[in-house]
């Protein structure tokens, strides 16, 4: 058994700023499976430590891989492949490389579950048999508002600025 982890979920384990940082560092410390990243995360996870950490976490996060603590699972051409035909199947829903990825990932593995912040793209996209991933961690007693407030206040007393959810061009969420 293991346990997909998308951008998000890494990103605020990394990040004691995040909102849901508690959540997602629990998440991974508790999980007896393995904790596989489809390597597509890595440049996604990469880029939003640069804008918004310090290198510093980048390194220790790629200290932790390489020690084995994450599974690093290849994109290969199947999966890339996969992956396009799944962004097509659900073109409406402005699905990116890295999602359709982790989504695909899942299939291939045989998981039907998922950790991920992103249910704007995950709670509609479905299996080639029609099922919806399981999706962790469980934010159904978070609403949008409340986590945008704390994250707004948490960034604000710390002196820093708010981390965004997603860009306002791209309309992505990490």
């Amino acid at each position: 058994m293991a346990l997909v982890l998308d951008t998000g979920v890494i990103y605020a384990a990394l990040d004691e700023n995040d909102a849901d940082h508690e959540r997602c560092a629990a998440l991974i410390a508790s999980s007896d499976e393995t904790l596989v990243i489809p390597s597509p995360v890595l440049v996604e996870l990469d880029y939003w430590l640069r804008k918004n950490a310090t290198v510093g976490v980048w390194v220790a996060f790629a200290e932790d891989l390489h020690s084995a603590v994450y599974a690093l699972w290849p994109a290969n051409l199947s999966v890339v492949l996969a992956a396009s035909r799944l962004q097509s199947r659900f073109a409406d829903q402005n699905l990116g490389f890295v999602d359709a990825t982790v989504f695909c990932s899942c299939e291939a593995l045989g998981e039907r579950k998922v950790a991920t912040l992103d249910r704007r793209h995950f709670g509609v996209l479905r299996t080639a048999d029609g099922r919806a991933l399981d999706l962790l961690p469980d934010v159904s007693a978070f609403g949008p508002i409340r986590i945008l407030a704390h994250r707004l206040r948490t960034r604000s007393a710390a002196g820093q600025r708010p981390l965004p959810r997603r860009t306002s061009k791209r309309k992505t969420q990490r």
